[in-house]
């Protein structure tokens, strides 16, 4: 009787770490999906700055947008507030 219930107690152990090491793997492959995309964005941001900096040098307009959120060094300027000041 004492067997029994060491081999339904290691069974539902094994269940349960089966379980927890699926649920693991895929929590890991969901980061990496995350940061893959955030990758892919943050290029497409790097890609945006760098052609409004180049449009910058002929147009106004590219220019302010520039000035706005864009510090010299190239990092991103302080968010503007949503009151616009």
């Amino acid at each position: 009787m004492v067997c029994v219930v060491f081999i339904k107690l290691l069974d539902w152990q094994l269940t349960n770490a089966n379980t927890q090491q699926t649920l693991l793997q895929s929590a890991i492959k969901n980061q990496e999906d995350a940061v893959t995309q955030s990758q892919k964005v943050q290029d497409g941001v790097k890609k945006l700055a760098s052609d409004l900096v180049e449009a910058a040098q002929t147009d106004d307009t590219a220019k302010q947008i520039a000035a706005k959120y864009i510090r010299a060094n190239g990092s991103p300027a302080p968010a503007a507030s949503p009151s616009g000041k």
